[in-house]
């Protein structure tokens, strides 16, 4: 569970550097020239699919549920009247 959630918060956190990345202003600002092949729109791109990613990671509460409890009788005398969990 935690393991996933540093996942999730490093693909989140590449998913912004990439759309950060991914505007000419900020590359020409921090000196960074990217690739031939690699253009604005691929960044855009990967960058929005890490970011989703990462929040699926996050905030994916799929394995962390608890097992549920019991249900445990409500008596009214020696009669069971109801059930409540516990």
């Amino acid at each position: 569970m935690i393991a996933k959630k540093i996942i999730g918060y490093i693909l989140g956190a590449a998913g912004i550097i990439f759309l950060v990345l991914s505007y000419e202003q900020v590359r020409t600002q921090a000196g960074i020239v990217l690739p031939e092949p690699i253009t604005e729109t691929y960044l855009l791109i990967s960058g929005i699919v890490l970011a989703l990613v990462g929040a699926f990671f996050i905030f994916n509460k799929k394995g962390g549920r608890k097992k549920q409890s019991p249900e445990v009788p409500i008596y009214h005398g020696k009669e069971i009247v109801g059930y409540r969990r516990h």
